[in-house]
């Protein structure tokens, strides 16, 4: 029985590929002074290419680990670099580089990839806005604001006269009856045995909609809101009270005592939470669509990175911890300082999650043209970033060595993984070509290496004899790629002997497993 070849890259040319793309972005940042802000912008790049894996479906439970996943690595990658500074280009094209090799190494940058990493962001995102709504409403004393709102409504109100307190009271009444209709359906559905048949009947005949509501009964209170402001009625009122002898003071007690304005304002509550709650109910319906537990496992690394920032940041010693290691004038300061640390966090990994998922989109879209090759996208596109963040090191202070060591590790990222991807056409990512891989990389490592020694003899031994200091940084920057691209076109000569080499042992080793 013959197994139907992957069409992925074999796991240890992948691996190989990956591992020199992060050591050489490692080594890029490091030149910069900033090696923490390397090794956690590719801790985040590589989780993201890993955790994208883990999107395929096979399970809730690993669906959920890699939205995890995606959400924290994004949150690392995006985190090293929004430190403003010249390093940060250097550090945003090295990351990415990362996890677009990342993603092809894993699991292939395909369509797939990105429909399974679009929907974890999405879902993921959908949640962090929530959360992030939260937190700036706590922060910004918006819940304590209502709340204090609500009290100082309810006392101005019991301190109005008679005929104020008499009007609002049968707009309550008004109020719960048109709630009463939109929120007895919830509880039929909800509560099904809550009441009986008789009590159902009682509240069915006092629930009424609003086009329901008599027209004498708008007249009259229409009347009673136009009155209430005039200079004679409120003061008439209180006379009728009064000539009302002991049963006026028992109705002044009663509209003044707040007995009947606070059962009918927890009434009006729990009715309009209760349609309220249901037309949430609904949007949660729509958002979670014909798979629920599915669009909840994407929606993980929201649900966690969100609890968990939640409750870290509120904490206010470490709150004011973090906060005072910000720069006075830097926007994380500002921001904090306005809507919140916790707020500020989660937005900044929305940001993160938006940034990831267009940057996949655009690899995506360049893997789809004449640019990118049609197999090793992820390879290539992660080559040719890496290679710009090398050149970028030029201006970051990055030494020309490692800059020559950057531009070779891209030409180094390309060739190992356009072989891997080929040999995982033809052999399958299970085939054992460690042995044959083994050596195509010490082949390709020798040739780079030379090339890397060239720039450095000619920037260090020749450049100073006859260029001026200040030049040698550019002669360097040619005489670099001088070199590289030379070897690009010696591997490309080597391409025809080398792929008819492979084809026959792939053919080899297909009809020996037939």
């Amino acid at each position: 029985m013959t197994r139907e070849f992957e069409t992925a890259a074999t796991r240890f040319g992948a691996s190989l590929a990956l591992g020199v793309a992060a050591v050489a972005t490692v080594a890029l940042v490091a030149g910069t002074g900033s090696l923490l802000r390397g090794l956690v912008g590719v801790a985040g790049a590589v989780l993201v290419g890993r955790s994208a894996n883990l999107l395929d479906g096979e399970s809730n439970q690993r669906r959920a680990i890699g939205s995890v996943g995606v959400v924290v690595g994004s949150a690392l990658l995006v985190g090293a670099v929004v430190v403003a500074d010249t390093a940060s280009g250097l550090v945003a094209l090295a990351g990415l580089a990362v996890m677009a090799t990342a993603l092809d190494a894993t699991g292939g940058l395909d369509e797939d990839t990105g429909r399974e990493l679009f929907r974890a962001i999405l879902d993921s995102g959908v949640v962090l806005a929530g959360f992030v709504a939260l937190a700036a409403a706590v922060a910004t004393g918006l819940v304590a604001a209502v709340a204090q709102g609500v009290l100082f409504a309810g006392e101005t109100l019991l301190a109005q006269n008679s005929f104020v307190l008499l009007l609002s009271v049968q707009l309550g009444v008004l109020l719960v009856v048109l709630l009463l209709a939109r929120a007895l359906p919830r509880y039929d559905e909800w509560l099904p045995d809550a009441w009986l048949p008789e009590q159902r009947a009682v509240l069915d005949q006092l629930a009424t909609e609003l086009w329901e509501v008599p027209r004498w009964v708008w007249l009259a209170l229409g009347g009673q809101v136009v009155l209430v402001g005039t200079d004679w009625a409120p003061p008439l009122v209180e006379r009728l009270l009064g000539l009302l002898s002991v049963f006026g003071e028992a109705i002044r007690f009663l509209l003044r005592s707040g007995v009947l304005h606070i059962p009918l304002a927890l009434l009006v509550t729990l009715l309009a939470g209760t349609v309220l709650a249901d037309y949430v109910r609904h949007a949660v319906v729509v958002w979670a669509g014909d798979e629920p537990p599915e669009t909840l496992a994407n929606a993980g690394g929201g649900l966690v990175v969100g609890a968990v920032v939640g409750l870290l940041t509120a904490i206010p010693p470490l709150v004011a911890l973090v906060v005072s290691g910000f720069h006075p004038e830097s926007s994380a300061a500002t921001l904090s300082a306005a809507f919140g640390l916790g707020a500020t966090t989660l937005g900044t990994v929305v940001a993160a999650l938006v940034a990831v998922l267009t940057t996949v989109g655009t690899a995506l879209w360049l893997s789809e043209t004449s640019y990118v090759p049609a197999t090793a996208g992820g390879f290539a596109i992660g080559s040719g970033l890496l290679f710009v963040a090398a050149l970028a090191g030029t201006v970051s202070g990055v030494p020309a060595f490692l800059t020559f060591v950057g531009v070779a590790a891209a030409l180094l990222v390309w060739d190992l993984g356009e072989n891997a991807v080929g040999l995982g056409h033809q052999l399958g990512v299970e085939a054992e070509t460690r042995r044959g891989e083994v050596v195509h990389a010490t082949g390709s490592l020798l040739a780079v290496g030379v090339g890397v020694v060239v720039a450095l003899v000619a920037m260090y031994g020749l450049g100073p004899l006859s260029v001026p200091s200040g030049g040698r940084a550019a002669l360097a920057l040619a005489l670099a790629l001088v070199s590289l691209v030379a070897f690009v076109v010696a591997i490309e000569r080597g391409d025809g002997n080398d792929g008819e080499d492979s084809r026959r042992g792939a053919d080899g080793v297909a009809e020996g497993q037939e």
